[in-house]
């Protein structure tokens, strides 16, 4: 079996676009979103792919390796990824933290008809969905 080596930031989008399971495949949409949208649409949508493989762990870990970072057993599949294909210098700890808890939110309550970037905005952007994963994830009391 082949070791696919999707884990630069082109080879990322590369892989998206040829992703069968990509907006890109959706009747009426030939254009992704630009900038952060579409990095983390093309993120959600690798990893939306090995999850219906049932695969998104270890292929999260071998991006790691590959890339010589270390592997947590607390990090998951969407932060693996984002720590393989961000620059640190452009995207601190917290952002990609951040990126990773609104992707575990979709991951968790979009459907798969509607469109990451719309998901977002419908919820009131990145930080409203990062603070409602953690309200979620009990991190957080509800606001009133």
């Amino acid at each position: 079996m082949p070791r696919p080596a999707l884990f630069s930031r082109d080879q990322l989008v590369r892989s998206w676009q040829s992703n069968p399971c990509s907006g890109s495949a959706m009747p009426g949409l030939t254009a992704r979103p630009p900038g952060t949208a579409g990095y983390l649409t093309a993120v959600y949508d690798l990893v939306a792919w090995w999850t219906a493989e049932g695969r998104e762990i270890d292929r999260a870990r071998r991006a790691l390796r590959l890339q010589r970072l270390k592997v947590s057993d607390r990090e998951g599949p969407f932060a693996a990824i984002i720590r393989c294909t961000v620059d640190p210098a452009k995207a601190d700890k917290r952002t990609r933290s951040k990126w990773s808890q609104v992707l575990r939110y979709a991951m968790a309550y979009k459907l798969d008809s509607e469109p990451l970037d719309l998901f977002i905005r419908r919820k009131g952007g990145i930080n409203k969905c990062a603070a409602r994963f953690a309200r979620w994830m009990g991190r957080l009391e509800p606001t009133r």
